[in-house]
């Protein structure tokens, strides 16, 4: 099932997590987002503004636990990372101030865990920026677990599927003239 729509970045962050989660109780970090129990942070360019979401939710022969899920045209975005997640409430899309993306609906495991597979593009495009059209597009696939996780906490399956460019195009600071990443 595919959910299109636009969701609100506040300090280069939207979340998809538990309505009562914590977002700064993240066990693993990323460059596409931080993970944690009922809990993804993902990370933004923009400061503030709308940014595009394209939510597939998986299942079948296309299920990320069961065989990788679908193949993802790697070229067509900058960045692309997986992470499994315990999800023993239902996950939301919801905005640092709290307001839910009711578009979205909840996502939800039968045994307590989820796959998320998140490609971003555009991110450098207004980094640091307030926008008032969307300038990003994340394109987030997730798939419910089928079997017990031994250690939640334990993201040595979490891997970066493809880095491209945008990691040489994003400054280090934040303030005064961007710094080149190398």
């Amino acid at each position: 099932m595919i959910t299109r729509g636009l969701v609100d970045a506040e300090h280069h962050t939207f979340l998809i997590s538990a309505a009562d989660t914590d977002p700064t109780e993240t066990y693993s970090e990323g460059q596409v987002f931080d993970a944690g129990n009922n809990l993804i942070s993902v990370h933004t360019g923009i400061a503030y503004g709308p940014v595009n979401v394209i939510l597939e939710q998986l299942s079948g022969d296309d299920d990320m636990f069961l065989n990788g899920g679908p193949a993802i045209d790697l070229d067509a975005w900058d960045n692309v990372e997986e992470v499994h997640v315990v999800c023993r409430q239902p996950m939301l899309f919801i905005t640092l101030s709290n307001e839910i993306v009711e578009e979205f609906g909840e996502l939800t495991s039968p045994i307590g865990a989820r796959c998320f597979r998140i490609a971003t593009r555009g991110r450098a495009e207004h980094w640091d920026m307030d926008v008032d059209s969307a300038t990003e597009d994340y394109l987030i696939q997730t798939s419910a677990r089928w079997q017990p996780v031994d250690d939640p906490r334990d993201q040595s399956h979490r891997r970066c599927v493809a880095r491209r460019t945008l990691n040489r195009r994003l400054p280090t600071t934040l303030t005064g003239t961007p710094v080149l990443k190398e």
